[in-house]
Formats: structure tokens, sequence, C-alpha cells
């Protein structure tokens, strides 16, 4: 719903037993699932943010001012940061805005953003254990105009913290090799078991 000139902006957090993490996030708008969250959303844009990833205000403002200024954008993301300093991090962080700026693709750690007509046109998400934001950021991007913000989210690194950079580095690329290779997400969920 449009406000005067001021889009009315929803944030959909779509994570169980995440408590210690929402309270650092903004506001959560839980159904348990993205779609039932974005039913119990009232914004015409749609935020879909996990648990550990923390936009800022400018960031925000700025989703905001893309959007209203021009209606040809259906949605996209924000550039992302870990919340680790080390440099290694810095470098996963810029190799995933250069993944972004290239294919149009974005992951869920990178805080998708949408108008709710696209995802009413669209159909919201597949029923997918995981990788629904991906293919949901590609069929966004096959339908019209996305961009990548200016503006970075920060995204927690405690996987890589827990598993160890290399064990996670090379299971991100196992997914999505598969997810390319069209094997369906449920086959290999497993790969990404829930990190707390």
């Amino acid at each position: 719903m449009m406000r005067g000139n001021m889009a009315q902006l929803s944030i959909i957090i779509p994570k169980l037993k995440e408590e210690k993490l929402i309270g650092r996030t903004l506001l959560a708008v839980s159904g348990g699932q993205l779609n039932a969250g974005v039913q119990a959303a009232q914004g015409d844009i749609l935020l879909f943010l996990h648990a550990d990833t923390i936009p800022d205000k400018e960031g925000l403002r700025e989703l905001l001012e893309v959007i209203q200024q021009d209606e040809d954008v259906l949605g996209g993301a924000f550039r992302m940061r870990f919340d680790d300093v080390r440099p290694i991090y810095k470098r996963i962080g810029a190799n995933v805005t250069e993944r972004s700026l290239r294919t149009q693709s974005y992951t869920g750690d990178q805080g998708i953003f949408t108008r709710r007509s696209t995802f009413e046109q669209l159909g919201g998400h597949r029923d997918w254990p995981f990788m629904e934001d991906v293919d949901y950021s590609e069929r966004m991007g096959k339908l019209g105009k996305v961009v990548l913000l200016e503006h970075e989210v920060e995204t927690s690194a405690r996987r890589h913290r827990k598993w160890g950079l290399l064990r996670t580095q090379l299971t991100v690329v196992l997914i999505r090799i598969l997810y390319i290779l069209k094997v369906h997400p449920a086959k290999y969920a497993w790969l990404w078991e829930p990190v707390r």
C-alpha cells in the first residue's frame, strides 16, 4: 500500500529458533515460511532477511529511494559484508558482489527485496527447503529490472566459524553446481544444515 508518496516496507525474517538474533534485526514478521510471512505483512515493498543479517538505516533509505524513483525496478538486493573483519571475509563478500553484478542472482544473506506486486506475479517463493531465495531472485531478474544496492548488509560468519572456512566454501561451490544442474534442492538440503 502506498501512503502518499511513501512506500511501506515490510521486513520478513523466516527463521525459527533465532530469538537471540531477531532483536538485532529490527522487526520479524513470522509465519514459519517466506510466503506465510508475506501474507502477514502489509507493505507493498518486501525485504527478506535472514535472522543473522542486519541492514542499516541508510541502506533501507536507499532501498526505498530506488524503488520509489524507478517504477521499472522490480527488486534486488544489498551488497554484503561479514561480521568478521579479517581480509579473507572481505574477499568473500567482494566475490559475492561481483557474482551478483554479473549474474543478477542473489542470496538470502544479501537481503533480497521485491515489490509485492512482483512477488504475487511470480507466485512467491517455491516451496523448497532452501535455495528458494536464489531461485526467486533469478526469476525476478528474468521478469524485469533488478538492482544491487550500493549499501551493504552485515551477515554473520557463524557458519564459517563453526565449520571452518574451507568446508564452508567447498560446500557453497558444491551447492551452486547442483543448483545450476537443476537438481532439486530437497535432494541436497542436508549439505546446508542449520548452524546456531
